[in-house]
């Protein structure tokens, strides 16, 4: 009898303790069922750490879809900062000005809110790598310009290169 008492104590403490939508879900479980939800609803899992970051090193692939990248590391149970972090953290170089930018000027906004600056980047991006603008060049670019220049330059007159064809 005395622990059928001492269990009452606990269970009327955890049911007082709580907001009142954990009351509903509580309020038949014995007092080591409510401390073990508890757990479950507060502490965090320890596989979802590992579910989060494996998720932020997938990261946005160069060209991938923004707002599905951004979307997808929102569903991971994390405080908004955190969140934001790993976002900015998993975007590819090519935001590396954006990101930049918002640590400086906006840091502390939304999730929906960095959404959208980042569609809005993403737009801007394909704009101008479809309006013509250069790309960087790349390792292979660079050797094919080495390799045209001393072709061009052996074929002016005077020089003692290979003859053109």
């Amino acid at each position: 009898m005395k622990h059928i008492g001492h269990e009452c104590e606990i269970k009327y403490l955890i049911l007082t303790s709580v907001s009142p939508e954990f009351v509903d879900r509580l309020m038949y479980l014995s007092s080591h069922e409510m401390i073990e939800e508890i757990k479950k609803s507060f502490l965090p899992n320890r596989f979802w750490r590992f579910e989060i970051l494996k998720e932020v090193q997938k990261g946005l692939r160069p060209g991938g879809d923004v707002g599905a990248h951004v979307d997808r590391l929102q569903g991971c149970p994390m405080n908004l900062e955190v969140a934001i972090d790993f976002i900015l953290i998993s975007l590819p170089e090519e935001y590396e000005s954006f990101v930049t930018s918002y640590k400086i000027n906006i840091f502390g906004g939304t999730i929906d809110e960095l959404k959208g600056m980042l569609l809005v980047e993403e737009t801007k991006m394909r704009v101008a790598g479809s309006s013509g603008r250069k790309r960087p060049l790349t390792e292979d670019d660079q050797v094919r310009c080495i390799v045209a220049r001393r072709l061009n330059s052996s074929d002016s007159p005077g020089s003692s290169g290979i003859q053109g064809g």
